[in-house]
């Protein structure tokens, strides 16, 4: 299918082809090592991306990066969407970090652990309070 892009001040693109497709699922599993897999959507085998993570839970994709709530580490990491090294972000602060969902260049963490919402740059750093769950933050999304 051919796409064009209409702007309100610059006038509307040339029609470029586009394909939509549902691509790939990103798939947290916490078994002994944790592991985040890839999966073609209309169905293939997983792709392993990163490896040996502590109890790997919730997740988020923005771009090429993905952003991990590693429940058994307290702490968040990041890796390519392609698979490579895993990135610590926020590593103080966390107790048991079940979710994390991105807005903009701020991640929201769950902590089932101690039943609190976090904020922190995508970059990584500390985490500011935003909420208490009385029972228990497990899952986030905006």
């Amino acid at each position: 299918m051919n796409v064009t892009i209409t702007a309100n001040l610059d006038g509307t693109s040339n029609p470029l082809p586009y394909t939509y497709g549902p691509g790939l699922l990103y798939v947290t599993d916490s078994a002994n090592p944790g592991t985040v897999y890839s999966v073609p959507a209309t169905g293939g085998p997983a792709t392993p991306l990163a490896t040996g993570l502590n109890q790997p839970r919730g997740l988020a994709r923005v771009g090429n990066t993905l952003y991990i709530a590693e429940a058994g580490a307290n702490r968040v990491v990041s890796v390519p969407t392609t698979g490579g090294p895993v990135t610590p972000l926020v590593t103080t602060g966390l107790s048991g970090p079940s979710d994390v969902v991105v807005s903009g260049s701020t991640m929201f963490i769950a902590n089932l652990g101690n039943g609190t919402v976090v904020s922190a740059p995508i970059s990584g750093g500390s985490p500011t309070p935003v909420a208490i769950i009385p029972i228990g933050a497990a899952g986030i999304t905006l």
